[in-house]
Order: structure tokens, then sequence, then C-alpha cells
């Protein structure tokens, strides 16, 4: 009976191994996935207000920007990422939370995959204060609730 128990306690342990292996390589897949649009958000402010030449490159960048945020598919993409990566925090959070409004899932989708408020903003059309008010007023709003799930939810937000 040990040798039985300790057999399944090896292969268990192995299990659990190759299932951290998995989601770190998902992990990193993710964020070198998206780091395009991260680094070229990032670009749209370090370039706005400057001569003239650059204003195609300003242009092309904020329509590549809007054309990611306003693609369903990517968002659906993002979130099937959170869910395999973050234990399916997005799943979770529409359980717990059913009448969130759309608009609030989306941006705890973008938290919750790493990009910064900055590029958030761009996506969502929004400032980068109110990008920073509206994921604090989540924030407690998660924390004043009594779900199984609201430590995973918390450390995502960070």
């Amino acid at each position: 009976m040990t040798e039985k128990a300790n057999s399944e306690y090896k292969a268990l342990t192995e299990r659990v191994k190759k299932q951290q292996t998995t989601e770190s390589y998902l992990r990193g897949l993710a964020a070198s996935r998206f780091d395009i649009v991260d680094k070229l958000g990032k670009t749209y402010y370090e370039r706005e207000n400057t001569t003239s030449q650059q204003s195609v490159i300003f242009n092309e960048v904020k329509q590549i920007i809007t054309d990611f945020a306003e693609n369903n598919g990517i968002l659906q993409e993002l979130e099937k990422i959170v869910n395999t990566c973050h234990d399916n925090a997005m799943y979770k959070l529409k359980e717990d939370f059913p009448t969130m409004k759309a608009s609030d899932t989306r941006l705890l989708c973008y938290i919750f995959v790493g990009f910064s408020p900055q590029v958030i903003s761009l996506f969502m059309k929004d400032t980068v204060a109110n990008v920073y008010a509206r994921k604090s007023r989540l924030k407690s709003r998660i924390k004043s609730t009594e779900t199984a799930n609201k430590e995973l939810f918390l450390s995502l937000l960070g």
C-alpha cells in the first residue's frame, strides 16, 4: 500500500512539474505575442507632439492599436490566454460577476494579460488617469465581495 501511495505521489509530482513548465511557457508566449502591441503603444506616447515628419508613423501606430482594440477575435484570444495561464480567471470572473459591464470585463482582461495602463488607455479610448481610477474601483469591488476566486483576481490586479 505504501509503494502504491509513493508511486501515485511521484506521478502527481511529475504532472504538477509538467503543468508548471507548460504554464511558464504559455506566459512567455503570451508576453512575446503581444509585446509588439505594447511597444507600439509606448511608441505612440513617446512620439506624440513631435515634428510633423513623424506624424505618418504616429498615425500608423495609432491605427494598428485601434484595429487591435476593436477586433473581438483578439479579445477572445486574450481571454483564452488569461484562462490558460491564470487558472481560468476570465471564466471565473464572468461566473462570479455576471452583471459586470463588458467594458469592465475587457479592462480586467487587458490588466490580467499584462498590458500597461498607457496601452490600455489607447485600447479603451480613455485617459490613463481613468484607467487607473477604473482599476481601483474594480479592485475595491472585488475586495468587498465574498467569492472563492477573490484572491486570484486580486493577485492578477497587482
